[in-house]
């Protein structure tokens, strides 16, 4: 009979440390989840820039109509059915 004690109380103690290592490995997974952030490449800049292209800046702009002189021949009516 002292045997069968010894024995379940080992197998009560392996049961709460399969518990407790269970527990750790759960909060692991939950912890492998979340993002990290990324790290700091240094100190901040007092004043940025604001990010973006500024208005009015680059290749692209609005096509203005052509002169009266550049027109070669009248309008023409084109019919929209």
């Amino acid at each position: 009979m002292a045997l069968v004690a010894v024995l379940q109380r080992q197998g009560a103690a392996l049961r709460a440390a399969n518990d407790a290592l269970r527990a750790d490995i759960a909060r692991l997974t939950r912890e492998g989840k979340r993002q990290a952030a990324p790290f700091s490449k240094g100190s901040r800049v007092s004043q940025p820039k604001r990010p973006g292209r500024k208005p009015g800046s680059g290749t692209f702009h609005y096509r203005e109509a052509p002169l009266s002189a550049q027109i070669t021949e009248p309008p023409v009516d084109v019919p929209v059915l």
